[in-house]
């Protein structure tokens, strides 16, 4: 016996729910009022959305000013001090591969991090500048 089939037929399919955009009658998953084609109009869905655009713009606007358009409480911002607090120094062409960003991006970054005191940054063996996560960033 499958283990389907110990589940009764009235509660495997119980309470189909349809999709609750105008027009569309396809049945949704796990119970959620909208189907895959439609799922963007959860609100949670248009908060990250609007989350990643808002990323996207920072990142635009720093590509095009430079550090002095970093936002240090910014998503961007956020996951290099992650990434330092976690692994160590770095630099920013390894910052860059780990983030998925470019080398020029991360370097704004940092700068704009190390004015505020949150990363320090120093020359490297290899000559090229390591970021450390700063001393004001630290936790007593």
């Amino acid at each position: 016996m499958r283990p389907i089939d110990l589940v009764p037929p009235s509660t495997r399919w119980a309470e189909r729910v349809l999709c609750a955009a105008p027009g569309c009658s396809n049945p949704t998953r796990e119970r959620k009022p909208y189907c895959t084609e439609h799922i963007d109009q959860l609100e949670y869905v248009q908060q990250l959305k609007d989350t990643l655009a808002g990323v996207e713009d920072e990142q635009a606007r720093v590509r095009r000013k430079g550090a002095k358009a970093v936002d240090p409480t910014g998503i961007t911002a956020q996951e290099i001090l992650r990434e330092l607090r976690l692994h160590g120094d770095r630099t920013a062409r390894r910052l860059s591969r780990d983030l998925k960003l470019e080398t020029e991006l991360v370097d704004a970054y940092l700068r704009a991090l190390s004015l505020g005191g949150e990363v320090e940054l120093r020359p490297g063996n290899r000559g090229h500048m390591v970021a450390s996560f700063g001393q004001s960033s630290r936790v007593a």
